[in-house]
């Protein structure tokens, strides 16, 4: 605890950092982070996996003041980051690492499962309406902190390069979901094909990064801005609803708890359009089932990679956890192609 009460004294006066309580905060997969007392969250942004972290807190910085900027016109919270003692927005450590401090927001819940189809409307809205605040983002454009973060074909050959090295000595262990990611390769390039125009998008859509109010109902602040960068909005749109529509854990090691709630997913697209307003096409609501396919098979690609290169990128309490993840996304996959035609009959009601 150490090093985290050091990056908070770059935050906060002396006397206040070093009586402030610290407790591990959040399940996310990637950066470490606590929280300050009551009123502040401090993180460590993984060096692993952000390679221009000063690139990563420079986005934050724009993004946060922009939303800062439309606070008086829309009902939410944007994310605020603490200036560090040296007037900017983060703190390099000794080693090299970054480490920033955001205000906690108060009275604030976050969910992991939908718990009503009122609240799966409210998230996908709020998610839509963070492209659609974003869309007059002064220029320059901003670096994408992950190159290529949803290249899927990108993907799909780091995953026959995994497969095909097997480091960690596991394939014979993944044998029928190596098979699964073969059979579907289609499904890597299609939809970037269609040349979707490119946005600024959030490129993290799960509903754990939402925060709500203490009725659960209305979104107050959208979360984790590390991989905000140009993209495509139906990645956006794929992820929340591949995550919050699946009625089963992510790494749930009973598949039959996995199926996907087609109720859950058509109050999703309705309140993504709703809030997403002009920034969302119609070709592109028309496809809004084929990129919850596609982020869906990329996801569970990236999981099997990255079991297959020995738990290197993605955060594991179990040996095959990793394993777990991808055979939950293959699942999911397969039940949203049976319900294809009904997927698509809701998103034709919403033109």
């Amino acid at each position: 605890m150490d090093i985290v009460r050091q990056a908070l004294s770059q935050f906060l006066p002396p006397d206040e950092a070093g009586d402030v309580s610290l407790r591990p905060l959040g399940d996310g997969h990637i950066n470490a982070t606590w929280l300050a007392g009551e009123g502040f969250v401090v993180q460590r942004l993984n060096p692993d996996v952000f390679k221009n972290p000063h690139a990563v807190m420079e986005n934050m910085r724009r993004v946060c003041a922009h939303l800062a900027e439309k606070k008086g016109t829309e009902d939410f919270y944007p994310l605020e980051l603490l200036p560090a003692c040296d007037g900017t927005c983060f703190w390099e450590a000794p080693d090299g690492v970054l480490w920033r401090c955001t205000r906690y927001v108060k009275n604030a819940r976050a969910f992991l499962k939908l718990k009503n189809p009122a609240q799966a409307f409210a998230a996908a809205c709020a998610f839509g309406r963070f492209v659609w605040l974003l869309k007059d983002l002064p220029p320059p454009p901003l670096v994408e902190t992950i190159p290529d973060f949803h290249n899927t074909p990108l993907r799909f050959k780091t995953f026959c390069a995994a497969v095909k090295a097997d480091k960690a000595g596991r394939a014979i262990q993944a044998k029928s979901e190596i098979e699964f990611v073969m059979s579907h390769a289609r499904l890597a390039g299609e939809l970037l094909e269609m040349n979707f125009p490119v946005r600024t998008v959030h490129n993290d859509t799960k509903l754990s990064n939402l925060l709500f109010d203490e009725s659960g109902q209305r979104v107050l602040c959208v979360l984790d801005l590390d991989t905000v960068m140009p993209g495509l909005v139906l990645h956006d749109f794929g992820d929340l609803a591949r995550s919050a529509a699946n009625t089963g854990d992510e790494d749930a090691e009973d598949l039959s708890t996995v199926r996907l709630d087609e109720a859950l997913f058509a109050e999703l697209a309705k309140g993504f359009v709703s809030g997403a307003r002009d920034a969302l096409s119609p070709e592109e609501i028309r496809h809004m089932p084929l990129a919850m396919e596609t982020i869906t098979y990329e996801l569970g690609m990236r999981f099997l990679t990255d079991y297959l290169d020995g738990d290197i990128y993605f955060r594991t309490k179990r040996p095959a956890q990793n394993l777990d993840r991808a055979r939950v996304h293959f699942k999911l996959l397969q039940c949203m192609q049976q319900s294809r035609g009904a997927l698509e009959r809701v998103v034709e009601g919403l033109l």
